[in-house]
């Protein structure tokens, strides 16, 4: 089926007029005509009754003119969702997190500005992260100390410190301490595949420290309520403290520089309207 044919058809059985048909599309008469005619002769059959300047619609041209109807009204609401789009009216961003502390305030200025886009946080870890953004399954991503890669870019967000955490009679001195102070202690760390871990990791490596996991805890929430009973102490962001009269904050002398969280995207897609609009409003915040 030739489109175009079916668009001169559609126009003129609207308009019960090849002239009319003409200005609406914005071509010629003759174009119209031409369009119609091959349409006719390309499929035997006749579409019009021409009598004179008069013309109805056969009975082949009525059940036509209904199916094009409903063929172009979904072009129609195809192109009233894209323009909706455009103007950041409706749509879905996605969003994968495995904190959601530094991005939360965005994210409230976001639909702030934005009422009618809808937002789907997706949690997920470390690991999980730059999966979700390369396989175009998420469209944006935090991640802390976000590595560099060719298929990805990344803007600043946010930035944190890793401290100690602990009970408030956990015998941790009140000051900051070294790695090699909290050797001797229980560590209660988050599972393999965080990113709080590889953060642990890379500095246990930098300086030569050697902390012993004594309990591994599959979410931050679990780590704080180990703590709080005083199982051990933990190594967290300090963005990601809650409220807790049970627990102090340690700072630690080797963690003393601040890590960045970023916005992760795939540069490819980084031109899409709600992309860009976040970005734009995370660079702004």
């Amino acid at each position: 089926m030739n489109l175009t044919q079916l668009r001169a058809f559609h126009a003129v059985a609207r308009e019960g007029s090849f002239t009319k048909a003409a200005e609406r599309l914005c071509i010629t008469q003759p174009a119209v005509t031409a369009s119609i005619t091959a349409l006719e002769e390309r499929h035997g059959v006749a579409l019009f009754h021409r009598q004179g300047r008069s013309i109805t619609l056969t009975e082949a041209g009525e059940k036509l003119a209904a199916v094009s109807q409903k063929l172009f009204t979904l072009e129609e609401e195809a192109a009233e969702v894209l323009a909706a789009e455009q103007g950041l009216q409706s749509g879905t961003l996605r969003i994968c997190v495995g904190s959601p502390y530094s991005i939360a305030p965005v994210l409230a200025r976001f639909r702030e500005k934005f009422p009618g886009i809808d937002l789907r946080i997706i949690p997920g870890n470390y690991q999980v992260v730059r999966d979700l953004i390369l396989s175009e399954n998420a469209d944006l991503a935090v991640q802390t100390e976000a590595e560099e890669h060719a298929l990805l870019g990344r803007q600043p967000l946010a930035q944190q410190r890793l401290v100690a955490i602990c009970h408030r009679d956990f015998p941790l001195p009140a000051g900051p301490v070294s790695l090699k102070n909290l050797s001797g202690f229980d560590l209660v760390a988050r599972e393999t595949g965080s990113g709080t871990r590889r953060l642990v990791r890379n500095l246990c490596e930098e300086h030569g420290a050697d902390l012993p996991i004594r309990i591994t805890a599959e979410s931050r929430e679990a780590v704080f309520e180990m703590v709080a009973n005083g199982l051990g102490y933990g190594l967290v962001l300090d963005a990601e403290m809650p409220q807790d009269g049970r627990v102090r904050v340690v700072p630690v002398i080797e963690a003393e520089k601040p890590l960045t969280d970023y916005l992760l995207y795939l540069k490819r897609r980084e031109n899409l309207r709600l992309v860009r609009a976040f970005l734009a409003l995370a660079k702004e915040a």
